[in-house]
């Protein structure tokens, strides 16, 4: 190929280019700290297990899927049904605590029938959002959905990198070999990909890449990599907290960027309804 050829695409990008993200994630600190995602880049989104990551995914999937953007959601931890009674609880703003334990829930079981009605209303205008529970869990499978998967997504979301099966050799080398093939159809296929990863629970409060859980291929390959802490009693006293701005109990770090320089970004993260607020 010709150098003009890529010329003219890239002046082509240039002049889309409009200011705001093309990917929106909705939440402000990715959208300003990465500009959102992007084709091509593989976004890490890493966090211990129990803290929010799946919640932050699904909202993501849900502010691409408003934007008509074709997102498919690869969950290799939670079934279908699972994800879409969370999503229910984030888009109505349900208490998924309540609902699913709750003998005294304030809404009748009749209330709740008629709120996912409403739900079913919504996400059959927003249609752009694949769940796959079934399929993805080593490299040959999704290669084999990837070559004959008729849905052409842009955006592909993978929960998360430590359930990938190993096939024939350890569990390291299914890993990395797995990301190496994510890294290859973001740019044959002009993906946007997110992949979300465990950090060990041992270790400093403030997450660092170095605890990344199971492959340096992680860091290597990104193109971005935020590292996010819930920020709880048990890791954090009173005097550190104070430090931190008022109302947020999340913190994400962007310990890596094509773009931006490292930086620190404060969230509050309403567990009940699996949903991410925006901090000052």
């Amino acid at each position: 190929e010709m150098l003009s050829q890529i010329l003219t695409r890239v002046i082509e990008s240039i002049e889309r280019r409009t200011g705001v993200p093309e990917f929106p994630t909705g939440i402000r600190a990715i959208d300003k700290g990465t500009f959102g995602l992007f084709l091509t880049h593989l976004m890490v989104l890493a966090a211990r297990p129990g803290t929010g990551k799946t919640a932050m995914a699904l909202q993501i999937a849900w502010n691409l899927a408003k934007h008509k953007k074709k997102v498919a959601f690869f969950s290799l931890e939670m079934s279908k049904e699972s994800l879409l009674e969370r999503l229910f609880c984030h888009v109505m703003q349900i208490n998924a605590w309540q609902l699913r334990f709750d003998k005294e829930y304030p809404l009748t079981r009749e209330q709740v029938i008629k709120e996912l009605l409403v739900f079913g209303d919504v996400i059959n205008q927003e249609t752009t959002l694949h769940i796959i529970d079934d399929w993805g869990h080593t490299k040959k499978q999704l290669y084999d959905l990837m070559a004959d998967f008729k849905y052409e997504p842009e955006i592909l979301i993978l929960d998360h990198l430590q359930h990938i099966r190993a096939h024939g050799e350890d569990s390291l080398e299914a890993i990395n070999d797995y990301l190496r093939y994510l890294k290859e159809i973001a740019l044959k296929k002009k993906l946007a990909i997110l992949i979300l990863s465990q950090i060990n629970r041992a270790g400093e409060k403030a997450p660092t890449l170095a605890n990344l859980k199971g492959s340096g291929m992680i860091e290597e390959l990104a193109d971005h990599v935020w590292l996010c802490e819930q920020i709880t009693e048990d890791r954090y006293t009173d005097e550190e907290k104070c430090k931190m701005p008022l109302d947020t109990n999340f913190m994400m770090n962007l310990a890596k960027s094509r773009f931006n320089p490292p930086c620190v970004k404060y969230l509050y993260f309403d567990a009940n309804t699996m949903t991410f607020k925006d901090g000052p």
